[in-house]
């Protein structure tokens, strides 16, 4: 995980990325406070690289990760050392996300990484 602000050039901007250091995963999901929209979220070359907007496999929805809504999107788009998943705030990032992988396509992961990612509790 990391996170670059600004990115690509831009203060306005806060992304987060996730990519496994070794291998692939594919079904990932990605899990933000629903108080928070996304400007951008998809798959990019690693290490702040740009964000495609075509996801294959793609779903999102609505959770409850240790008593927080969340709401969360998922992609069936491989995620490499090479290739990250990204979400991209406006201004400010949450101070929480989660992260996952699933076994099959459209299906929620039964275990999630949580991230810290600021102090910037809504």
């Amino acid at each position: 995980m990391a996170i670059h602000h600004p990115y690509q050039g831009n203060a306005a901007l806060y992304a987060v990325e996730f990519r496994p250091r070794f291998g692939e995963l594919r079904y990932w999901v990605i899990a933000y406070p629903a108080d928070f929209a996304p400007s951008y979220r998809g798959t990019g070359p690693a290490g702040g690289g740009g964000v495609g907007g075509m996801l294959t496999e793609y779903f999102e929805g609505n959770i409850d990760l240790g008593g927080r809504q969340m709401k969360f999107f998922g992609s069936g788009n491989a995620i490499t050392p090479g290739t990250a998943a990204y979400v991209v705030f406006a201004a400010e990032g949450p101070d929480y996300l989660a992260f996952g992988a699933a076994t099959a396509p459209f299906t929620i992961p039964q275990q999630w990484m949580s991230v810290r990612t600021g102090p910037s509790p809504r």
